[in-house]
């Protein structure tokens, strides 16, 4: 597998069970930790819920939607499973 994704980004995350225990571990995305209002949370979680998406994949699709509509999403982007249903 890292074979596969030897250009992608690597983290070491030891003593986590089924992480390789301290070996490299490909990461396609960047982990950001996110603090948000419940209320929000929950409609996000609704709606994605609607979209047959993952929280995570919902947030994902609305940062990448609201940087397209501002004019800021690269164009060379790839495509990604989240934003390609619509």
């Amino acid at each position: 597998m890292l074979d596969e994704c030897a250009h992608l980004p690597c983290v070491l995350i030891p003593g986590i069970p089924g992480s390789n225990l301290g070996k490299e571990t490909s990461l396609a995305k960047k982990q950001y930790p996110l603090r948000v209002d419940p209320e929000l949370w929950a409609a996000a979680e609704r709606w994605a819920s609607d979209e047959l998406r993952s929280v995570n994949g919902q947030m994902e699709f609305i940062i990448r939607d609201s940087l397209k509509r501002a004019g800021r999403l690269p164009k060379d982007l790839p495509p990604t499973r989240t934003n390609s249903r619509h």
